[in-house]
Order: C-alpha cells, then sequence, then structure tokens
C-alpha cells in the first residue's frame, strides 16, 4: 500500500495492526462486522470501531513519542505544511509532508515498520 495516497481510514486500519498486533501470535485481521469496520481476532470481533489515528492526538500521541519522530510546522516561501521526519544515524531515513500533522506521522510510523509497498 502507498501510504502517501491511502485514504484516513486505511492508514488507520494499519497503524492499528501495526501498533497493537504486530507481534501477536493469531490470526488478526480487519473486518466489517455489524457494518463497523473492527479487529477480528482469532474470529472474535472487537466491540470497538478503529481508532482514528490520523485525527485524535490522544491516540496518535503516544505512538508519536515512543517512535521518537520529529515534527514540526514548514513555514518557508511556497512550503506551508506539517513535516514529519524519523532520524536514523543523522540521516532523514523516513520523511512526510502533509497538511494533517497526525496523518503525516502515523505515515512515518508505518513506513518505519518496513510494510509500505
Amino acid at each position: 500500500m502507498n501510504y502517501e495516497t491511502a485514504t484516513d481510514d486505511e492508514i488507520n486500519e494499519a497503524v492499528e495492526l501495526a501498533s497493537r498486533f504486530n507481534n501477536v501470535d493469531a490470526d488478526v485481521r480487519i473486518v466489517t462486522y455489524n457494518g463497523m469496520r473492527k479487529v477480528m481476532v482469532n474470529n472474535y470481533a472487537s466491540p470497538y470501531g478503529i481508532t482514528d489515528f490520523c485525527n485524535d492526538w490522544s491516540a496518535a500521541g503516544p505512538i508519536i513519542l515512543e517512535a521518537k519522530v520529529d515534527t514540526w510546522w514548514e513555514d518557508t516561501p511556497g512550503i506551508e505544511e506539517w513535516s514529519v521526519t524519523k532520524h536514523v544515524d543523522g540521516v532523514d531515513y523516513y520523511s512526510c509532508h502533509k497538511d494533517n500533522p497526525l496523518r503525516a506521522a502515523m505515515i512515518v510510523f508505518l513506513k518505519m515498520q518496513g510494510e509500505e509497498g
């Protein structure tokens, strides 16, 4: 999946799986259950819907802190957007630039997982 062009819902689903179920030895997938997108673990659907990481600071904040990504407002002539970068050995290794800082941070988090196609 190309996270740069993915919808918020697609990014939220990918973050849900990567942040909460990455190392779980179980059958974990996203399904539509009773009209709502949910996580299903070993054929049991969660009672909760997918978290809106792209728009909820309380959900995205802990991921941003744990991933130690840099987030700043880019305010140079002709460029007004949020920039998010993860440095590895002093180099901008993963980066994203968007109007929404949480969306950009979640894209960088997913790129760090090595799953972008």
